[in-house]
């Protein structure tokens, strides 16, 4: 049960959020650059090089994602070793989503783009486990976030 304490924060949040609340919009992070596309819904591979730990993840995702009608990420079974996942070579025409202990760098997920002209080629979004192994970051709701923010990154959302 909430203490007086805790109801008072959690009115006081709702009344901020209720006060800043705006109309949802995305911007283009990658600029020009955009995928190639010529039919609704958009049909693009998302290569999976997760492990296990991510997998259900990675595919509630594409889900999410493919509730669009102008887009469908589907999965496709890539190599999990640990090296294919430290590299996390990009593959044309895809995205491939990675995991990985990369370093305590200041990034719990990481996507890179690769262009050709104004289309973007290919993709890779990368999670970094050195934090999702701490107890701070090792919940179902860090890990959704993270793995839903890093593929709108590579479709060039802000």
């Amino acid at each position: 049960m909430l203490t007086k304490f805790r109801w008072g924060t959690v009115a006081a949040i709702v009344a901020v959020v209720g006060v800043f609340a705006t109309v949802a919009s995305a911007t283009h992070s990658w600029g020009i650059y955009h995928w190639a596309r010529t039919a609704n819904p958009f049909t693009l591979k998302v290569v999976d090089s997760v492990t296990s730990a991510w997998d259900s993840y990675l595919v509630e995702a594409n889900a999410d994602w493919s509730a669009s009608s102008v887009l469908d990420l589907t999965g496709e079974p890539g190599l999990t070793s640990t090296s294919e996942r430290r590299r996390c070579r990009p593959v044309t025409g895809k995205i491939r989503a990675c995991n990985y202990t990369y370093g305590f760098n200041g990034w719990l997920g990481l996507a890179s783009i690769w262009v050709n002209g104004n289309h973007i080629k290919q993709a890779t979004t990368k999670v970094n486990d050195s934090y999702f192994n701490t107890s701070t970051y090792n919940t179902p709701a860090w890990r959704r976030l993270v793995m839903c923010q890093e593929p709108g990154h590579t479709l060039g959302l802000d």
